[in-house]
C-alpha cells in the first residue's frame, strides 16, 4: 500500500483551493449579478471582509480535502482520469450531503416539536 505524500497533498490542495477561488470570483463577476441581486438583503454584494476571508480559507480547505480524496483512492483506480472522475463525483456527493444536512436536522427538530 502506498503512503500519502502529505506535503504534495497540502501544496496541491492549496493550489486547487486558490484556483477554485479565482474561478468562483470570476464566474460571479461575469454571470452572477442576478444571483447576487436575488439574495435577501444582498448579503454577498455587501459582505464584510471577515466573510471574504472565511470563504477564501474554506475554499483552501476544500481544495486540500479534494486532493486528499483523490490521493486516497488513486491506488485503487490507478492514476489518471478514472480516479479523478471518481474523486470528483464522490467529493460532489459528500459536499452536497454536507450542505443539506443542517436543513434535514432542522426539519426533523421542527417536526418533532410540532408532533410532541
Amino acid at each position: 500500500m502506498e503512503t500519502l505524500d502529505w506535503r504534495r497533498v497540502l501544496l496541491c490542495g492549496l493550489v486547487t483551493g486558490f484556483v477554485w477561488t479565482i474561478l468562483s470570483v470570476t464566474l460571479l463577476l461575469l454571470v452572477g449579478r442576478e444571483f447576487l441581486a436575488a439574495l435577501p438583503g444582498r448579503r454577498l454584494d455587501t459582505a464584510s471582509g471577515g466573510l471574504h476571508v472565511f470563504l477564501f480559507f474554506s475554499n483552501l480547505v476544500a481544495g486540500i480535502w479534494a486532493l486528499w480524496l483523490y490521493a486516497a483512492i488513486r491506488p485503487r483506480y490507478s492514476r489518471g482520469s478514472k480516479a479523478a472522475l471518481v474523486a470528483g463525483f464522490a467529493w460532489w456527493v459528500i459536499v452536497s450531503l454536507q450542505r443539506e444536512a443542517p436543513n434535514a436536522v432542522a426539519a426533523a427538530i421542527i417536526e418533532h416539536l410540532a408532533v410532541g
